[in-house]
């Protein structure tokens, strides 16, 4: 299924769209969590102790951004990341593709825009850190930083 991995021209992309792909399935369930606790206020598994506090933060007056919850658009980023890298490697011998990697880079671009100002809405305005927007911060940088790098080499 794979076998395109072990062709030397095209194995980073590849590399970087599977990596991709595996950290966009874990944002999409992290993000689906917090989707669901926008609809059942408390249902998130945090502990609210010192800096630690999701409630804060995912119920308080900054928990969207133009009157759209950021868990929902950081549930649609990772479903769209996921869903272009993936039928990037899906479809790879097929043209029309090529620009999916490009359309991953951007849409991860943007999420870790939002991502970043989530956190620094979170540590300077409100003052306490959800551990699943943190985490959601991580692997939108890392998707991010990992798609630029494969940008920037060319590959």
């Amino acid at each position: 299924m794979f076998e395109f991995l072990t062709k030397r021209r095209i194995h980073s992309e590849a590399n970087i769209l599977l990596f991709t792909v595996i950290l966009s399935i874990l944002g999409v369930f992290i993000a689906g969590y917090l989707v669901y606790d926008h609809y059942n206020p408390g249902a998130l598994f945090c502990p609210e102790e010192g800096l630690i506090d999701c409630g804060a933060v995912t119920q308080g007056e900054y928990n969207n951004i133009f009157g759209i919850p950021f868990a929902h658009l950081g549930l649609i980023g990772m479903v769209l990341t996921f869903l272009f890298a993936a039928l990037r490697l899906k479809h790879w011998s097929r043209d029309y593709t090529e620009s999916f990697f490009v359309i991953v880079l951007i849409f991860s671009f943007l999420g870790a825009i939002l991502a970043w100002y989530l956190t620094y809405l979170e540590l300077f305005v409100i003052g306490s850190i959800c551990i699943y927007c943190f985490t959601e911060f991580i692997l939108i940088t890392v998707i991010f930083g990992a798609c630029l790098y494969g940008f920037i080499k060319g590959e």
